[in-house]
């Protein structure tokens, strides 16, 4: 509930504001064809042997069909293992489900990655086995 009350008031005012270019994001997406550099161009070159993939509202629906889908089998997964789990712990691995069902692959995707890998990965040990590491992290 947080995420989208937090998403509404970030986005409600540009949308009523200026609802044309507010939907125009919405609006260019939906209309590409796959990037050449997704799982969906690289199935359709496959299938078809062409560079484009129409129509692209197949895609447009299959992409978000496989995102929730893949959403909710690991989120029931991780529930199963561990059922108070903190609900925050997710965020990485939906973003790379995000990231791999997406048609559309931009640059800027690879920096929402960043902060997420400061926050799982382990930080480096320090102790009197690895004198270098102890001196260089402190």
């Amino acid at each position: 509930m947080a995420a989208i009350g937090a998403w509404l008031v970030l986005n409600l005012p540009f949308a009523l504001a200026a609802p044309p270019a507010w939907w125009e994001f919405f609006r260019f997406n939906s209309t590409r064809p796959a990037d050449w550099d997704s799982l969906w161009f690289i199935a359709c070159h496959r299938i078809t042997g062409e560079l484009y993939c129409d129509p692209t509202r197949v895609i447009n629906v299959a992409s978000a069909l496989l995102f929730a889908g893949t959403t909710i089998f690991v989120w029931r997964l991780k529930r199963r293992r561990d059922p108070g789990f903190a609900r925050w712990t997710l965020g990485l691995p939906i973003l790379i489900l995000f990231l791999l069902t997406n048609k559309v692959y931009s640059p800027q995707y690879g920096l929402w990655l960043l902060p997420w890998f400061a926050l799982v990965l382990p930080r480096p040990a320090r102790s009197s086995r690895s004198p270098s590491l102890t001196s260089a992290c402190s």
